[in-house]
């Protein structure tokens, strides 16, 4: 966001952010014109932009299975299928 502030092109593409918007059109899950969309097309204020990408890069955690599978040890095929006869 901060580039573009320095960008020759901000007034331009602020413009066409501005007509994009004013058409109805979703602008979602990026950076335009300085100006920061989350993924449901909602305006991300400045000052939440921290805390906007903080939350975003927190992941779910999965749950854990409680009890762990028992894997036959190797070499002993007749624990795999135990209704083959070896």
């Amino acid at each position: 966001m901060a580039a573009c502030s320095v960008c020759p092109l901000l007034a331009q593409c602020g413009a066409q952010l501005n007509d994009r918007l004013a058409a109805g059109e979703k602008v979602s899950g990026q950076i335009q014109a300085g100006r920061l969309f989350n993924a449901d097309g909602g305006e991300v204020d400045p000052e939440n932009t921290d805390a906007f990408a903080t939350a975003r890069g927190l992941k779910k955690r999965r749950k854990r299975s409680t009890s762990p599978t028992s894997v036959p040890a190797a070499g002993r095929p007749a624990e795999l299928f135990p209704d083959v006869a070896a």
